[in-house]
């Protein structure tokens, strides 16, 4: 990923012991990438796949799959997040998308992150306790962007709405639904 600055930010897994998720960065016109990373997230857990996406802040999102470290008997993973808002110098704590008790993998990060936040798709089983990628559904999730203000307000509350017909009929190539 590329920052405003024009820096190349790349994250990969290091499989010394205790694997970690490491980041490099360096400016374009630099000949050479940085010889040590910088750690975003370590351990024994078998974190896989990340992906990294920035903001138009500059903040720095990635995601990756990781062993559930709570599941000893199903062999089943889970999809997490980390952010940093200051060039990977420091990191959030890993935070999971995937819900718990199912097993999840093959996480990708949009390319294009949105004014509301990163969108996130990955594989899920759709049966508890099960480590099995042939029983999957694929799952959306919505990361807000980092430092974003939260509304005082709070959510509103729809007290009712109205479904209009469509037109024209919908055996047509094109139908609105008001």
């Amino acid at each position: 990923a590329v920052n405003s600055a024009d820096e190349i930010f790349m994250v990969y897994v290091s499989y010394k012991s205790p694997f970690s998720l490491v980041m490099k960065k360096k400016a374009w016109a630099d000949a050479s990438w940085p010889a040590a990373p910088d750690t975003i997230a370590k351990g024994d857990n078998g974190i896989t796949k990340p992906y990294i996406g920035i903001d138009d802040n500059d903040h720095i999102y990635v995601v990756f799959r990781r062993d559930n470290a709570a599941d000893t008997k199903y062999g089943m993973e889970e999809i997490v997040y980390v952010t940093s808002a200051d060039d990977g110098a420091t990191w959030s704590q890993p935070v999971r998308l995937s819900r718990e008790n199912y097993d999840a993998g093959y996480v990708t990060l949009a390319p294009k992150i949105r004014s509301t936040g990163v969108d996130v798709l990955w594989r899920e089983s759709y049966r508890q306790f099960l480590d099995d990628a042939d029983t999957t559904a694929i799952v959306y999730g919505h990361i807000d962007l980092v430092g974003t203000a939260i509304d005082d307000e709070g959510p509103g509350v729809i007290s009712n709405f109205t479904l209009q017909q469509n037109y024209p009929n919908p055996f047509n190539p094109t139908t609105t639904i008001d």
